[in-house]
């Protein structure tokens, strides 16, 4: 996320607030005993990494003591209990681990990755990362490793992206064309452009098809993704 890029291991602790569906109204001791049943699954040694995601997740002591140790001490720490957790998995069956927007990730967040990257060529796992091209990983050049570069969506494509969001009901033929040339092959572009033209009010709903309630106005379809 843009808004938590100094946030310490955001996503991971966002992970596991989803993962343990943690309600807001929830007591500590309750969300504590979740995650030290989903460790204990897994068969890990819970002295090693029970107290250090408990820390992580802000919850309270746990029946394994929490060892005194530098901030970096302990950062270190708690990175090998989540890889740990994760290699554990890999033991049982496959994983397949998506991590998406690394241009916005926080330093041990890239910390924890630079572990896990070098752990995924001797196990059963299937890591994507995605990131914009301003994004320098630190880890290419790695045999494990395929980088693949993503261009811009073809004309098909988009008039496919467009029809899925219009549930399958075809537009007026200028609006589809300002779409096109608007979005400029853009995926996110395309949905949301084509999301705010149908909740504009510029068009009627029919049957199997969209028509113009009035004349188009010049802008009435924004030029860019952030005017949207």
């Amino acid at each position: 996320s843009p808004y938590h890029q100094n946030s310490a291991l955001y996503p991971v602790i966002e992970f596991f607030r989803q993962m343990l569906q943690i309600q807001p109204e929830e007591a500590p001791e309750f969300t504590l005993k979740k995650l030290e049943g989903i460790l204990s699954f897994s068969r890990i040694d819970l002295g090693q990494t029970l107290p250090f995601l408990a820390s992580l997740l802000s919850l309270p002591p746990t029946r394994f003591p929490l060892p005194v140790l530098t901030p970096q001490k302990h950062k270190e720490k708690t990175l090998y209990a989540i890889l740990a957790w994760l290699l554990r998995i890999t033991d049982r069956q496959h994983v397949l681990l998506v991590w998406e927007d690394l241009h916005w990730a926080d330093p041990s967040t890239l910390a924890l990755l630079d572990l896990l990257v070098e752990q995924t060529a001797t196990t059963s796992m299937f890591v994507v990362l995605t990131f914009r091209p301003e994004f320098v990983p630190p880890w290419r050049g790695r045999s494990h490793i395929t980088p693949l570069m993503l261009s811009r969506l073809g004309r098909t494509h988009v008039e496919a992206m467009v029809t899925q969001v219009t549930g399958g009901k075809i537009l007026p033929p200028e609006v589809q064309q300002q779409i096109l040339a608007k979005t400029d092959g853009v995926p996110l572009f395309v949905e949301e452009l084509t999301t705010m033209v149908l909740e504009s009010g510029l068009l009627r709903e029919q049957e199997d098809h969209y028509e113009l309630s009035g004349p188009l106005p010049p802008l009435a379809i924004p030029e860019t993704l952030q005017d949207s």
